[in-house]
């Protein structure tokens, strides 16, 4: 579909540039030829992380037209900073009067799931066990069916603690909303983690993927590493990050301005 895309403003004479993308798997020939062609097709491809600006050079894709900027999500919130989402007084009395939660951001396609339903319940009956006194709230960042509503739908399903509640996310207020007062934001997807980090919140990646492994390098997150560490580590990572200063976003928001370098904003 993009190949297709590249190629239509081609025959239009028109410049082509990808924003903010995300590669995986780019392994086999007619992917790399694939990738090629869509570089070559376009003035500038602006990859969100290391991980894949590298899996499209090692494709073979033109390196002078790959340049690393950061995720597009991090990207818009220059042009409309959170704070100025919440000038809505009655808003923000709202959530200064709610306590903050731990906040479960949930990961599933119907391609490819990083964590299943069994371990994000064992992840939030640790969290209930080591938080007693804090609420839990589970989100759904993407509401097609087969993908992170699903999940969330059959975790509703199965767990029933009045501190636990569910949340398909449907609108830029009630984003803000648990996000901005989060605790701590704990996932295994790259989303709910940034958008954590947009408003300052301490956050502890489930390092799943190379994305959340790359993000969690680069800006000094905590991160539970399923090679060495197991679910009771967790409640110690998220003091870890509770207790940590707010990271310091200064190089990755210097990379979210490449994304409007040269485009009419």
């Amino acid at each position: 579909f993009i190949l297709m895309l590249t190629i239509m403003a081609k025959w239009r004479k028109q410049p082509a540039r990808l924003i903010g993308l995300g590669v995986e798997g780019v392994r086999r020939r007619g992917a790399k030829w694939i990738c090629r062609r869509i570089v070559a097709n376009c003035e500038a491809v602006c990859c969100r992380d290391e991980h894949s600006l590298n899996l499209l050079k090692n494709a073979g894709c033109n390196p002078d037209r790959l340049r690393l900027t950061a995720d597009v999500v991090l990207s818009g919130v220059l042009a409309q900073q959170p704070k100025e989402w919440m000038q809505d007084s009655s808003l923000a009395d709202r959530l200064k009067e709610a306590p903050a939660p731990l906040v479960i951001g949930l990961h599933q396609s119907p391609l490819r799931g990083f964590i299943d339903i069994e371990e994000i319940t064992t992840l939030i009956n640790t969290l209930l066990q080591s938080f007693p006194n804090d609420p839990i709230v589970v989100v759904s960042n993407d509401a097609r069916p087969g993908f992170d509503a699903t999940l969330l739908d059959r975790l509703k399903e199965a767990m029933h603690d009045a501190r636990v509640s569910f949340e398909h996310f449907n609108s830029v207020e009630r984003i803000v909303s648990v996000y901005g007062t989060a605790k701590c934001v704990i996932s295994v997807r790259m989303h709910p983690l940034i958008l954590g980090l947009i408003h300052r919140m301490p956050v502890v990646g489930i390092g799943r993927t190379n994305k959340v492994k790359a993000l969690a390098d680069r800006l000094n997150i905590p991160i539970l590493d399923s090679a060495t560490m197991t679910w009771s580590d967790l409640p110690g990572l998220v003091n870890q990050a509770i207790n940590q200063e707010a990271r310091d976003l200064k190089e990755v928001e210097a990379l979210s301005w490449r994304n409007f370098d040269g485009l009419d904003t």
